[in-house]
């Protein structure tokens, strides 16, 4: 079995868009919380790399979602 560490972290005062872009060559997200506005404001990483699909993959399925809906 791999071995995993997950992290959260809250993204309110930050810039996501920066965020995301540090954190995707190294990690793989695990979910995306968004509030109203629909920004996000709070994110899951692990640094299993089995287990997790890659930023890019969560954020186009959140966008078919969102507009879907």
């Amino acid at each position: 079995m791999a071995n995993e560490e997950k992290y959260i972290i809250d993204l309110h005062d930050t810039n996501p868009d920066q965020v995301l872009t540090t954190l995707q060559p190294y990690v793989h997200i695990l979910y995306l919380e968004y509030g109203k506005d629909k920004k996000p404001t709070r994110l899951a990483y692990t640094t299993d790399t089995d287990q997790c699909a890659p930023v890019n993959n969560l954020l186009a399925a959140h966008h078919l979602s969102s507009t879907r809906a």
